[in-house]
């Protein structure tokens, strides 16, 4: 089974993503029910990591991922992650503060700011997340959509514990970080989590940009998302957090954790 170290931890290196679960930037009721069904049937299926955000369905994500973990906290990852509109300090612990009510949990594993904000120092972001650690409500920092210079930042700067992981999308087709950033992680320890892996979902759509992929696919036997997830993981510093809106992507996703291919 592959697997990733996220700090002291080992996890499986496919987790769940949770953007769209409970709607995207405005909250969406409708299909709670199915949601809930998915995030547990996946942590059934060893997918243990799950990402979310407070930004997610405004917080409805959250809440659907609280009422999943619900008996099984202990044998979870959850990161989440704050909006970058809430980078001051009192507006991280708040943030915080919500999430963990939303999530009905004590801690958050993994706490990352979503996205830089520019008009805020970073070291006054990094204080309250050592603060949070201070007081056991996060585990581990990581940070989303941030570059090298930051994670040297936050590497010298926390006290109380560890920066852990960097998130940013990576696929097929977005390989920018590979240059340097994915390097960098190698280097200093760290998880890549890597975010959409299928460009949202354009790479499981066959046209002619997609035919390598799924040629490539049918002559191992594989799906085309299969393949890009494997792809993605010949990394070992690599954890992948794909959404699956159905059961069957939800299988499909699993039996990457235990595929070979040449």
């Amino acid at each position: 089974m592959k697997q990733v170290r996220l700090g002291s931890e080992t996890v499986v290196a496919i987790g769940q993503g949770t953007m769209g679960i409970g709607g995207y930037y405005c909250r969406d009721d409708s299909r709670d029910a199915e949601h809930l069904r998915l995030l547990q049937q996946g942590f059934d299926l060893r997918l243990t990591v799950v990402d979310t955000a407070e930004a997610y369905g405004e917080g409805h994500a959250e809440e659907l991922v609280g009422q999943a973990i619900a008996g099984r906290r202990d044998k979870l990852i959850v990161l989440s992650k704050f909006s970058a509109e809430h980078s001051r300090s009192d507006q991280i612990i708040a943030a915080a503060e919500g999430s963990l009510k939303r999530l009905n949990t004590d801690y958050l594993d993994v706490y990352q700011p979503h996205w830089p904000n520019p008009n805020v120092p970073l070291d006054e972001t990094l204080d309250a997340l050592d603060r949070l650690m201070g007081e056991g409500k996060v585990r581990s920092v990581g940070l989303s959509n941030f570059q090298i210079p930051a994670a040297q930042q936050a590497i010298g700067s926390l006290f109380n514990g560890n920066l852990t992981c960097l998130q940013s999308e990576y696929s097929l087709v977005e390989r920018s970080i590979e240059s340097s950033l994915l390097p960098f992680c190698e280097l200093n320890g760290l998880a890549l989590v890597a975010y959409s892996p299928f460009q949202q979902g354009t790479l499981l759509k066959r046209n002619a940009r997609t035919e390598p992929l799924h040629s490539m696919a049918e002559d191992y036997g594989v799906t085309p998302a299969q393949l890009a997830l494997a792809w993605l993981l010949r990394y070992p510093n690599v954890l992948v957090i794909p959404k699956a809106g159905r059961e069957i992507s939800l299988r499909e996703n699993a039996e990457v954790l235990a595929l070979k291919i040449p």
